[in-house]
């Protein structure tokens, strides 16, 4: 998968730990996107011929799995667990699911 266009987003709300972390998520962990010229390429897969570049300034290719990892860290995630928006934020409503094993 690759993050691009998602990339400044992802930029504001993460930890600053976690950001400078996030090439333990990459494919290729030493890989350094290009932070203001970068382009994705497409290629016609019968003859190799550049079909289009799109600009993609800080694209990088991450592992779903290991992205999952490292953006859960520190997460305690509970099946039947719903946040509750409150006036002051959210609160965590934690919710009664019934077994799925048969008896």
């Amino acid at each position: 998968m690759t993050l691009h266009w998602g990339s400044e987003a992802l930029g504001k709300v993460l930890l600053p730990e976690l950001r400078q972390r996030l090439h333990e998520a990459c494919c290729d962990p030493f890989h350094t996107p290009a932070e203001k010229d970068g382009f994705l390429f497409s290629y016609a897969g019968h003859t190799g011929e550049l079909l289009f570049k799109t600009p993609a300034p800080n694209a990088r290719s991450v592992s779903r799995s290991k992205m999952r990892r490292l953006f859960g860290e520190g997460l305690d995630i509970q099946v039947g667990d719903v946040l509750e928006p409150t006036s002051s934020g959210v609160s965590l409503l934690s919710l009664t699911v019934p077994s799925m094993a048969g008896d």
